[in-house]
């Protein structure tokens, strides 16, 4: 079994117990995540030290405030909660915080698509990145700030954008579903998805995901989704062409 295959066994696995497999396995411990190795090196800082270790395994449960780093040519998932499954590319630099009440991904850098599936769990989720604040219960949207322009895509839902100026609000909004904003000094209106985003690698593997996790959900259990997983990522790179 090549490492790539091994990598995608175990991303069916984690999947399966984040969403339907707790009382089979035991709940993970509150306040902490799940990092996962899909693809090249991803390092991670523990809260308090100063230096970051590289992934050797697949997979590592950390505490909350641990920083996650991916480096070029790598790809990573988060898997906070049970309904919370985030996916960073290549050159992405996040802190992840997990409180009882809510959830906040720091970004220092890099790529993020941010899976909220359900607003069921009483917490708000935030991203924050620079003077900027995205904040939703349930919603599928990526942030990149590697990108010029058209760096917040919501796919589905919505989530409410604010703008601070130290520590007051000076713009607050709603962005709903199938738009794209630009995060600059004056915000400008959203616009539809352009066309070339949604053809781009990082959108139709994350689509494709998306799509695959969902519709799988209600036909899941505990005897039979480890085969509608493997199903599922096994066949990932046929259906991107890569």
């Amino acid at each position: 079994m090549n490492s790539k295959k091994a990598k995608f066994i175990a991303f069916i696995f984690f999947v399966a117990i984040s969403i339907g497999g707790s009382r089979f396995y035991g709940s993970k411990t509150p306040n902490t995540f799940t990092l996962l190795n899909h693809q090249g090196e991803i390092s991670y800082e523990i809260k308090g030290e100063s230096t970051f270790n590289t992934l050797e395994d697949t997979y590592i449960n950390l505490s909350s405030g641990a920083t996650v780093k991916t480096s070029e040519d790598s790809f990573a998932h988060l898997y906070i909660d049970s309904k919370t499954i985030i996916t960073l590319d290549e050159n992405t630099e996040v802190q992840v915080i997990v409180e009882d009440r809510w959830i906040e991904l720091k970004i220092e850098e890099g790529k993020i698509w941010n899976r909220i599936l359900e607003g069921d769990n009483g917490k708000e989720y935030i991203v924050s990145y620079q003077d900027f604040r995205f904040n939703t219960n349930e919603a599928i949207f990526s942030v990149d700030t590697t990108s010029a322009s058209n760096n917040i895509i919501i796919k589905d839902n919505q989530i409410e954008i604010s703008q601070f100026d130290k520590d007051k609000i000076v713009f607050k909004s709603i962005l709903k579903d199938n738009r794209a904003l630009t995060l600059e000094k004056d915000l400008k209106e959203p616009i539809i998805i352009p066309k070339e985003i949604e053809k781009s690698l990082w959108y139709r593997r994350n689509n494709y995901i998306d799509g695959s996790i969902l519709n799988s959900i209600d036909r899941i259990n505990s005897k039979n989704f480890t085969e509608e997983f493997s199903i599922i990522f096994e066949n990932v790179d046929t259906y991107l062409g890569i």
